[in-house]
């Protein structure tokens, strides 16, 4: 069984799906393999079920929130550079790449998924703060509304009893305590 499941992996993973078929699988793989999806094209895929609509309007939108992020903490930065504060300009920049990191990685994760994504408009993030204090309590806010926005993504991911997305939500959930 262990050698069967290696197998399948492998073929997955080289994007040859064609090797084989339902009918050569054990019978407990045969209820999730009749509603799976073929890829042929080469790419590595994370499940063959398809994503909810709701899940993939809720990946589309925590894309943004997550270039939105970005966004925000890049103008903390430059605002933090004006006001010669190197240091925190340096960390709000440093922050900036990591949010659009982690929208990169929701993109690539859908694409896995063969969800087609679309980008919104991004809203122009606050730019003139009176203090750091000020800032501080900006990114604060935005980084709640990041928080909850992950939330109803994991909470619909499990409604709709998708364990990969709900596993590949659980390093965010972890970076957001």
């Amino acid at each position: 069984m262990k050698l069967l499941i290696t197998s399948i992996f492998a073929l997955l993973a080289i994007g040859d799906v064609d090797a084989f078929s339902t009918k050569t699988l054990h019978p407990s793989f045969s209820a999730a393999a009749s509603g799976a999806s073929r890829h042929s094209i080469g790419k590595q895929t994370l499940s063959m079920t398809r994503v909810s609509a709701e899940c993939a309007s809720l990946l589309n939108s925590q894309v943004t929130r997550e270039l939105e992020a970005s966004q925000l903490y890049l103008s903390a930065s430059i605002w933090c550079e004006q006001e010669n504060l190197v240091g925190m300009a340096a960390y709000m920049l440093s922050e900036s790449e990591e949010e659009r990191t982690h929208a990169l990685q929701v993109i690539d994760f859908a694409s896995k998924r063969d969800v087609t994504l679309e980008l919104e408009t991004l809203k122009a993030p606050k730019s003139d703060w009176e203090s750091c204090l000020d800032v501080w309590n900006s990114l604060l806010d935005a980084e709640k509304a990041n928080t909850q926005s992950l939330f109803k993504l994991a909470d619909a991911a499990v409604e709709c009893h998708d364990h990969a997305l709900t596993g590949f939500l659980l390093p965010y959930h972890s970076e957001q305590v």
